[in-house]
């Protein structure tokens, strides 16, 4: 029987500590001469494994994002955390992570729990266990815990340079760090979800995340297009005098052109740019150009007889696609 030492895991994610201790039970230990009973795994029911028609919507338009999660789970939010969770009928201490012994015994057992945080600025994984991609977010994630008890917390670079944290609680008793029999018990309570399944849940409900605007942003139209910006920032625009077109300055030094006559332009102008590859950026496709002998490019769709250009360097690609993905032509009819 292995003896837990005083392991004691803290992660703070927003406001909260989460502290994940073990106790020496006897019906809570991992044993290697005891007789091991056959697990059966509970079936994933269909509402996790494949009917995402069915869940529920969560939407925060304060910070701006949206995404589903099946009917069976709860949801509460307390500040900018919101917690996902589910419990079931059955006796244990802290889930087999009470180290410290000193835990009452509760008659319920939380079997799934996952908290989703935005956070401003960039954010990294004080050491990185892998990398995860799923749906619209790709980052790395980081596990923090001992003997099956802990958290693996996803970092997910955001829109409007903000950070993504999701982090989801794992439990001993649920793990193969308890004997099979022991194991076996809890997976026989009707409802449970088990560790596989909570996987499959954590990637349907990632798969479904979609950044929004927030409350900082408004919605900029003009030039028979519309885009979404920072409060309290109004584009500087310059006529050119080479051409059939308007330079207009957006936020983060990006600029675009407003091309009035795309004819002009295609006979005059493209032919000095070098044609990349079809890009689809949120709900528009757009063409990428690059300039000969330089690393910088730029974006351009068309319409009719106009178009619309978006230039940007290597450096600042990342932050320019998060603004196309708001953009929307709209034309110029009259309500």
């Amino acid at each position: 029987m292995p003896v837990f030492l005083g392991v004691i895991v803290l992660l703070i994610v927003g406001g909260g500590i989460y502290i994940y201790q073990n106790k020496n039970t006897e019906t809570l230990v991992t044993t290697d001469n005891t007789e091991q009973a056959d697990i059966v795994q509970p079936e994933i029911s269909n509402n996790a494994s494949n009917d995402i028609s069915k869940f529920k919507t969560y939407t925060s338009n304060k910070q701006g994002y949206s995404f589903q999660y099946p009917e069976k789970l709860s949801l509460s939010a307390s500040g900018d955390v919101v917690n996902l969770s589910h419990s079931i009928p059955f006796e244990n201490y802290d889930g087999g992570c009470d180290m410290k012994g000193d835990a009452e015994l509760s008659k319920t057992l939380q079997d799934f729990g996952l908290a989703i945080k935005v956070v401003a600025g960039g954010m990294n994984p004080p050491y990185v266990d892998g990398t995860y991609s799923k749906g619209a977010l790709k980052g790395q994630w980081a596990y923090m815990g001992a003997e099956g008890c802990g958290v693996t917390t996803y970092y997910f670079p955001a829109t409007e340079n903000r950070t993504l944290l999701v982090t989801q609680n794992h439990l001993q008793v649920l793990s193969n760090n308890v004997t099979q029999e022991v194991k076996a018990k809890v997976l026989a309570v009707p409802g449970v979800i088990s560790s596989e399944e909570s996987k499959v849940i954590l990637d349907q409900i990632l798969s479904t995340f979609k950044f929004t605007k927030t409350s900082d942003t408004y919605t900029y139209k003009n030039h028979g297009f519309t885009i979404e910006l920072p409060k309290g920032f109004v584009p500087k625009e310059e006529q050119a005098e080479g051409g059939p077109w308007t330079t207009i300055y957006l936020p983060d030094n990006f600029h675009m052109k407003y091309i009035s006559d795309y004819s002009f332009y295609e006979k005059y102008e493209l032919p000095n740019y070098s044609y990349q590859r079809d890009e689809k950026i949120g709900e528009t496709t757009f063409k990428f150009y690059r300039i000969p002998n330089d690393d910088a490019g730029f974006y351009l769709f068309r319409q009719g007889n106009v178009g619309y250009e978006f230039s940007l360097n290597d450096i600042m690609g990342y932050q320019l696609k998060e603004l196309l993905k708001t953009f929307h032509f709209v034309g110029w009819a009259q309500n």
